[in-house]
């Protein structure tokens, strides 16, 4: 995203929580992401390249100045120091290198900002080995970060676990890090996937993670890492949205609060409900098999008004993959008042894809009217 790419309706209507600029990076687009209420996370190993391990003086001049022009400028950034350490692409030398050049650029950054958020390591998929030496090394030279981070490409299910694991070890080891941001998730053969996206965010949300980012993959066209396309979830040309961004969107459609949702065994999704708007909201996402699956309402007394003379209006949506192509929209496929049955609606949603999403929308059921006889003298001839 820069200043003015995609239009606006594509970033306003999906409320992006947080953005991650790299080599992407523009004042134009931090202030946008500002404007929006989003964090911005900015990855400084951007900014000097991956050829070789950095000369340390060239490093600390580049993190010093940095974050004194983000003071200067009041700049409010959360300093992601250097991505994917431990993958080769990224990071030319040794563990212990990595760890000495974080320890230089954070003992910069804070000595510009001593109350700066830092972000870290971002290493690329999860390695609680790799995670638990970071702590370490980190702890023994006062350079924890704000946040810890890593990067999840191995499908929605393992992150709630992996997660909970991180958060149990730091609690029992005595590490004070209550925030954790999986700044890159969804691998390239799911990064345009509905249903993969879903399922995702599902696994997020129930994480309870501070933040997540899409990540960025080749496409259609080259990289959509920088070409204003939200990581892939619009066309490569930036102009349309693809059916991941409406999985998005149907998210950012759930208002009031969330409600607990149980995973079926291919379908996952997060739901809420809003007494203020007197509707109740889902975005579900499939994987495996295709075919109808039945989704069951319950504690519908929870959110009384839904419930008119034992009726809840269903509006259900289903998101084909639309692959690399655009979607202009989903297809209403179920549109009716339900009953109420033992507290609890069902709904079946048929033609469920693979790989699809749906949404859903419960409203207060509507009660047909009766026909009345018109008064006057019945059989009357003329």
């Amino acid at each position: 995203m820069n200043g003015t790419k995609p239009g606006a309706s594509l970033v306003d209507l999906i409320k992006p929580h947080m953005f991650r600029f790299g080599w992407s990076w523009s004042t134009a687009a931090y202030s946008r992401a500002k404007s929006l209420g989003a964090d911005v996370q900015l990855v400084l190993s951007d900014l000097i390249g991956y050829s070789s391990v950095p000369d340390p003086m060239k490093w600390q001049n580049l993190c010093t100045t940095w974050a004194t022009n983000a003071k200067n400028n009041g700049w409010v950034l959360q300093w992601d120091i250097w991505n994917e350490p431990n993958g080769a692409y990224f990071w030319r030398g040794t563990q212990e290198q990595f760890f000495e050049t974080w320890r230089l650029c954070f003992l910069r950054i804070r000595a510009v900002d001593p109350n700066a958020v830092i972000v870290g390591p971002s290493i690329d998929g999860f390695d609680a080995g790799y995670l638990q030496s970071f702590l370490s090394y980190a702890r023994a030279n006062n350079v924890l970060p704000n946040i810890l981070s890593w990067h999840e490409f191995g499908g929605a299910g393992p992150i709630e676990g992996n997660v909970q694991y991180m958060r149990s070890y730091m609690a029992s080891n005595g590490f004070n890090i209550s925030r954790i941001s999986i700044n890159e998730v969804i691998h390239p053969g799911e990064y345009t996937n509905p249903g993969a996206t879903a399922r995702t965010i599902a696994s997020l949300e129930r994480a309870r993670v501070d933040s997540a980012a899409h990540a960025c993959w080749g496409d259609t066209g080259g990289s959509n890492c920088n070409n204003n396309s939200l990581d892939g979830i619009l066309t490569f040309d930036n102009t349309q949205p693809r059916s991941a961004w409406w999985a998005y969107r149907g998210y950012a459609n759930i208002t009031g609060r969330i409600v607990r949702l149980s995973p079926g065994g291919t379908v996952d999704g997060v739901a809420g409900q809003d007494s203020g708007l007197q509707t109740a909201s889902v975005v579900l996402g499939k994987e495996g098999t295709s075919g109808d699956v039945l989704v069951n309402f319950t504690r519908i007394s929870s959110a009384a008004y839904l419930n008119n003379a034992g009726q809840v209006r269903v509006v259900a949506k289903r998101i084909p993959d639309s692959g690399s192509s655009s979607l202009s929209g989903p297809t209403t496929v179920v549109d009716a008042d339900y009953a109420v049955s033992n507290d609890s609606v069902s709904v079946t949603l048929p033609d469920f894809g693979y790989s699809d999403a749906y949404i859903i929308k419960l409203s207060r059921g509507r009660v047909a009217r009766q026909r009345l006889r018109p008064e006057g003298r019945e059989n009357e001839k003329i």
